[in-house]
């Protein structure tokens, strides 16, 4: 009986794992086409593609790096949160918010760049400005992969149909084994039924 439920949790747990996978891979299919980020419950990820937010700094952000977001209101950035957000050229760059901007908007900046120095006033239209509009959403971890991510951010679409092909492997296997439980429970019952009726046909023999 408990090897039974623990098959039925597995295989349902399985399921949704395979559903969520499906999730993820439409609607990142979806994402990656119109160059947003997917938001699954709130939250995205993504893999940076510059070297602008390295540091000697072990924990700084790296080239290649796999990071969490979280997709919050505009009005929750502040001066100095790490934030993902498009560029004019519709590139989706990970900066430091620097300082305030005009109307509503703030300077954005890698910290490569020392963060001490100011920005010259000629310098600041060449400088992208974080918008309402063109943000994305706040950076609240990373993980390093040494770089092996950087091959994978041009195959994503790919790699998650990887694992959405796996884990349907994985459910599959598991709804066979709970048919074959199912059969093998039904058979049981019915040679019990069988046994209990031959015995009764012994004793009204025997009587």
């Amino acid at each position: 009986m408990y090897k039974r439920i623990t098959k039925i949790g597995l295989s349902t747990l399985s399921i949704l794992l395979f559903g969520l996978a499906v999730y993820i891979m439409a609607f990142g299919a979806i994402a990656i086409k119109k160059n947003k980020l997917i938001n699954i419950f709130g939250y995205s990820y993504s893999l940076v593609p510059t070297n602008s937010m390295e540091t000697s700094d072990p924990k700084s952000i790296k080239e290649g790096d796999f990071i969490f977001i979280k997709i919050k209101d505009f009005e929750d950035v502040n001066v100095g949160d790490i934030v993902v957000y498009k560029t004019s050229k519709g590139l989706m760059f990970v900066h430091r918010v620097h300082d305030e901007g005009p109307n509503n908007s703030f300077y954005m900046r890698g910290d490569k760049i020392n963060l001490d120095e100011s920005i010259p006033d000629e310098f600041k239209n060449d400088v992208d400005l974080l918008t309402e509009s063109n943000y994305q959403g706040h950076v609240i971890g990373r993980i390093g992969f040494i770089n092996i991510s950087k091959g994978l951010s041009k195959h994503r679409t790919t790699l998650i149909a990887v694992i959405v092909g796996i884990l349907f492997v994985f459910v599959l296997i598991q709804v066979v084994q709970i048919i074959r439980s199912v059969q093998n429970h039904k058979l049981e019952q019915l040679k019990e039924q069988l046994d209990k009726e031959n015995k009764e046909d012994d004793i009204d023999l025997r009587n």
